[in-house]
């Protein structure tokens, strides 16, 4: 992390620590990942509507039914493009079970780039057709939020804090 960044988040935290209890900061941290997962909610709501939007009303061709048999095979390409190309350093994991797998065997560490990362492959994917839901997408979304936002506050959520 960048030095400057880390600072601020330190003299953050440290202000944190002096002015808010722990249990209305959780509250607040939680009401913080609520906000944001219902905001990454809309925006692959937004973004698949406007993706099949675009091919079902924009495009204007004679034979432009022949190619809806065609969409979802170039919504699986594109996918994967997108995946091989931007995501090649991490696994890409994908529906409920690496979530809980990270739960339990990796301190509910979830990579960064899994927030925007499932909000656009999956997008694409049903956008152009594709038989996947949007539930599970956005469930690794939010949980890679909270996983996230819990790492800027290092030692803050433990349960045995409260007691």
């Amino acid at each position: 992390m960048h030095p400057k960044l880390l600072s601020i988040i330190t003299k953050l935290n440290a202000w944190r620590k002096q002015k808010i209890s722990k249990a209305n900061f959780l509250i607040l941290a939680a009401a913080v990942v609520g906000i944001l997962g219902g905001i990454a909610a809309s925006l692959l709501k937004q973004l698949t509507h406007i993706i099949e939007d675009s091919l079902q009303n924009d495009l204007h061709w004679k034979y432009k039914y022949y190619l809806y048999l065609i969409f979802p095979l170039l919504g699986i390409f594109f996918t994967v493009l997108y995946v091989k190309t931007f995501i090649r350093k991490d696994k890409f994991m994908h529906g409920l079970t690496p979530i809980l797998q990270s739960i339990s065997r990796n301190s509910s560490k979830i990579s960064f780039h899994n927030i925007y990362s499932q909000i656009i492959s999956s997008a694409i994917t049903v956008g152009f057709g594709g038989s996947v839901g949007l539930e599970a997408p956005i469930v690794f979304s939010g949980a890679s939020i909270g996983s996230n936002t819990g790492r800027f506050y290092p030692g803050s959520f433990a349960i045995d804090q409260f007691s």
